[in-house]
């Protein structure tokens, strides 16, 4: 109950962002985080229970919008990328803790790496519908150019062979969270670990993918 400002600060700033689905559909599912959030908390793991609730109430929101309603292929896009930076900023503080005690130059190696993390789970967010569906899930709002396909063509190559190369587990987390846009707690209970560990594996996978994409281009 003392933290539920945490739902009206992320609502306001995903209506900020051009979000305009009901709100009090949102409100409930970033209370529904707020609540998971308390019972899952630890207080061993070096942040603090704000941080990491608000990540939870944004993560119940961002992922309670990909069940609101029909989209538009820019509208889509736009929900896959928050889910995006949502699941690496989740898994980067699992992962890593607080940055707190960091000193600064070891705090600008961190901030570079999540932010070559964000990069490559916001390219497979972006493309996954291609990259392992059958294209149909969305319309384009505009026809590309031909520069702009021999592009899109390349990255879905690219993500295809780097997710075939991750081990199995890491692999499962992509195609469910991404393609079928399952939440982290559904993946975790597929995979029968909890969704801490579900998140590390994200977090893994698209640091692994990260590198093979940097490698290639």
């Amino acid at each position: 109950m003392e933290n539920l400002d945490l739902v009206e600060h992320v609502l306001s700033h995903l209506r900020a962002s051009g979000i305009t689905m009901d709100v009090e559909e949102l409100r409930a599912y970033g209370q529904q985080g707020l609540v998971e959030a308390s019972l899952r908390f630890e207080a061993n793991k070096g942040h603090g229970f704000r941080t990491f609730a608000y990540l939870r109430v944004r993560g119940a929101m961002i992922d309670g919008l990909r069940k609101m309603g029909s989209w538009s292929r820019r509208g889509y896009e736009s929900v896959q990328m928050m889910r995006a930076v949502q699941a690496t900023s989740e898994g980067a503080l699992e992962e890593g803790g607080s940055p707190e005690d960091l000193s600064p130059e070891a705090a600008q190696a961190r901030l570079q790496k999540h932010m070559g993390n964000v990069v490559a789970a916001m390219s497979v967010g972006i493309f996954a519908e291609a990259a392992f569906g059958d294209g149909g899930i969305t319309a384009r709002d505009r026809a590309p150019g031909a520069d702009e396909l021999l592009e899109e063509r390349q990255i879905i190559e690219l993500l295809n062979k780097g997710i075939d190369e991750l081990p199995k587990d890491e692999a499962e987390v992509l195609r469910r969270f991404y393609l079928a846009g399952e939440c982290l707690d559904d993946v975790a209970a597929f995979l029968g670990c909890s969704r801490s560990w579900a998140s590390r594996l994200h977090t893994r996978a698209i640091q692994r993918l990260a590198l093979k994409m940097r490698s290639s281009l």
